[in-house]
């Protein structure tokens, strides 16, 4: 595909309703091609988007997370593992806040709690003020479930067998070298996110995209509006493409809403009411149209 198609069709399909005319009248390569061409090109904003906004907010967040968390560990307090079970000396019991991450909700305020006391699930403070993300008794490691309840497994399976002490000191002397390598990770983070964005939310998004456009499908054929499967797909194609650059422009801004759907069925709507006049072409036409 040509730049200067791609150009006219990325812009056409964005902003202008008329244009899905044409797109029925083209094969459905060149739409599969430009859809293709099209999330490369998206999934390379997102990720100059995610670079240039979340990136400097989560650093600053998970910086300061490790700087307060080393500092307002307790002086006199300890913690420790005998390779069998955990163990504290100094505090009952010791609890790590949730890190304030950028726009982040419904969230637990604590992350972590350390309490050798617990044997038992129901030993756990259900309290939404106390609630902890992750729970470590004596020797089992209990996990919070989203819809509520508790996984839990033995801390053998997390520890190794080799005995430590975590204290004041130690923690303050590893706090650099947990920085540094939180530096490493956020410099790797974009290749990450622009490997998830196109390997695993494209194909995701494209298989829900097909299963909406079977509903498009039979709410059409209702309405006597005479397009094939195959060319209810085709336009999805493009309806995809608007409704994910929405999606990426109000990311930071959505407040929780479904913003590719939302814009997904708000352009599938108006398309379709564009091409409520349209008549079926016969095999003849439609062959001669489908030629670039």
């Amino acid at each position: 595909m040509r730049p200067e198609t791609f150009v006219k069709s990325f812009i056409g399909t964005i902003t202008n309703p008329k244009y899905y005319v044409d797109v029925l009248n083209v094969r459905m390569w060149f739409s599969v091609r430009f859809l293709i061409l099209s999330y490369l090109v998206l999934s390379l904003f997102a990720t100059v988007l995610f670079t240039l906004l979340d990136i400097p907010k989560l650093r600053h967040s998970l910086t300061t997370f490790i700087s307060q968390s080393a500092q307002e560990f307790p002086e006199a307090g300890s913690i420790s593992w005998n390779g069998l079970s955990m163990s504290m000396s100094g505090m009952e019991r010791y609890s790590l806040p949730f890190p304030n991450f950028p726009d982040a909700s419904g969230t637990p305020p604590t992350l972590l709690e350390v309490n050798p006391g617990i044997t038992e699930v129901n030993q756990i403070s259900q309290s939404g003020d106390e609630r902890s993300l992750v729970v470590i008794g004596e020797k089992t490691v209990f996990l919070s479930q989203p819809g509520g309840g508790w996984t839990d497994f033995p801390l053998t399976d997390l520890l190794s067998s080799e005995e430590f002490t975590i204290s004041k000191e130690s923690v303050v002397r590893e706090a650099p070298t947990y920085q540094d390598r939180l530096q490493t990770t956020l410099r790797a983070l974009p290749f990450l996110f622009l490997a998830f964005f196109f390997f695993v939310s494209f194909p995701l998004r494209l298989l829900t995209v097909v299963i909406d456009s079977l509903l498009i499908y039979f709410m059409i054929k209702i309405s006597g509006l005479p397009l094939t499967l195959k060319k209810v797909l085709q336009l999805s194609m493009h309806i995809m493409v608007a409704a994910e650059l929405i999606s990426i422009l109000t990311a930071n801004f959505s407040g929780g809403l479904q913003m590719f759907s939302l814009a997904f069925w708000g352009y599938t709507f108006i398309i379709y009411w564009n091409l409520r006049h349209i008549k079926a072409l016969s095999p003849i036409e439609a062959e001669r149209l489908n030629k670039e």
